[in-house]
């Protein structure tokens, strides 16, 4: 199995940077207020302490600022199959071979 790195830190950073940048002007008591937090998770954002936050409460936050987020899923063109062994023991699939023809049928 291909091996990659998890994505929800650095989307949770990106809106972390976005969040910042649109109240980091603000002072943190009317900044936790408007975007629905208390003071001391206002630090915690501003100082990028993330692990206290999931992806849906940073986007919860910035639709109280009457902020959008808009996810894209990007990938390569084409995804191949992997074959994996049945789970039960020893089963093989038939044999392909050629379609049987029966010819037309019949209806009286």
């Amino acid at each position: 199995m291909i091996e990659t790195e998890d994505p929800i830190p650095d989307l949770k950073e990106q809106l972390r940077r976005e969040i910042v940048s649109l109240v980091g002007s603000w002072d943190q008591y009317v900044a936790a207020a408007r975007l629905g937090i208390d003071q001391p998770r206002m630090s915690d954002l501003k100082r990028g302490r993330l692990e206290r936050f999931s992806l849906e409460k940073l986007i919860r936050v910035l639709a109280n600022i009457d902020q959008s987020v808009e996810i894209a899923v990007v990938g390569p063109t084409r995804i191949s199959m992997f074959l994996f062994p049945h789970p039960r023991k020893g089963w093989q699939p038939p044999p392909a071979g050629p379609m049987v023809h029966r010819g037309p049928t019949q209806f009286r």
